[in-house]
């Protein structure tokens, strides 16, 4: 089981890495094409959701017994990673 809430903080950690390649490409995009913006927010979504997602399925199809456990281990991760991924940005401001 402490395995399994190891490897949910991982895969939690690594679901927060598209926001980082979202901001550095939000950059370069003209801020009056809001569009522009939201397409690379969605997608950004769209890829960590992605992520966890397939993490979850792994784990049911590896280990059905601590699929509860690593699901919110890995959601916990993921919301803990975004919050301090935007106070980091907004520090760095």
């Amino acid at each position: 089981m402490v395995v399994a809430i190891i490897v949910a903080v991982l895969v939690g950690l690594v679901s927060v890495i598209p926001f980082n390649v979202a901001i550095k490409k939000i950059r370069a995009v003209d801020p009056t094409k809001s569009l522009n913006l939201l397409g690379s927010f969605l997608l950004t979504i769209a890829a960590s959701f992605v992520i966890l997602v397939a993490g979850m399925v792994v784990c049911k199809l590896v280990a059905p017994d601590v699929a509860l456990a690593y699901a919110v281990a890995e959601l916990v991760a993921f919301v803990v990673g975004v919050i301090v991924f935007g106070v980091f940005l907004s520090k760095r401001r």
